[in-house]
């Protein structure tokens, strides 16, 4: 019996074994794997929300300026809100004798163009905002921030999304995913 199967086995191996065949289909089952793989992952990423932050600052004149913030998002959940704060860094401040010697992480910005995010307890809180979605999950709001131009240097805007189980509640998450504008204020003119 065993030489016989050994015989079946090798008769079948040589007549309707095609190693290339075999490869090829091992080659389009990884394919379609990797795939499938990535559209998952992607259409995660579609689903995952964030803020998209842009703004500019107009300075009319040394005790005025005007912050003007766009601030976007697609996919926020009814339940979550998007909480933008806006702190400042003070023109008093000497940047260049701070971070001395501060060392720049790799693919990040030097401690002079984010010092907010280096030493935040240097930089003054100067206002908060929480824009809720609408009813598609969407955000698309424009805020608008008169200020000092005298007073600041720097204006650095962070956004988070937010979970509260009431309104007068603070967050009960933190996602990471949080995004930040770093804005140089203009030297006013005398």
């Amino acid at each position: 019996m065993p030489l016989g199967a050994l015989r079946l086995w090798k008769s079948w191996r040589k007549n309707h074994f095609n190693l290339q065949l075999y490869l090829v289909l091992a080659s389009v089952l990884f394919l379609t794997i990797a795939a499938y793989a990535a559209l998952r992952l992607e259409s995660a990423s579609q689903g995952a929300p964030f803020a998209q932050l842009d703004g500019s600052v107009t300075v009319a004149n040394k005790s005025s300026a005007l912050l003007s913030l766009s601030v976007a998002s697609a996919t926020v959940q009814s339940h979550k809100d998007v909480d933008i704060n806006v702190t400042t860094l003070p023109r008093t401040v000497n940047v260049e004798s701070i971070f001395k010697g501060t060392k720049t992480p790799l693919n990040s910005f030097s401690c002079a163009a984010d010092p907010c995010s280096y030493k935040p307890l240097i930089c003054h809180s100067l206002v908060g905002w929480t824009v809720p979605p609408d009813a598609t999950g969407a955000v698309k709001e424009t805020l608008t921030l008169p200020f000092s131009p005298s007073a600041y240097q720097r204006l650095h805007i962070e956004d988070q999304l937010c979970e509260r189980a009431s309104a007068t509640l603070q967050c009960a998450d933190k996602p990471p995913g949080s995004t930040h504008l770093d804005v140089e204020v203009p030297a006013p003119s005398a």
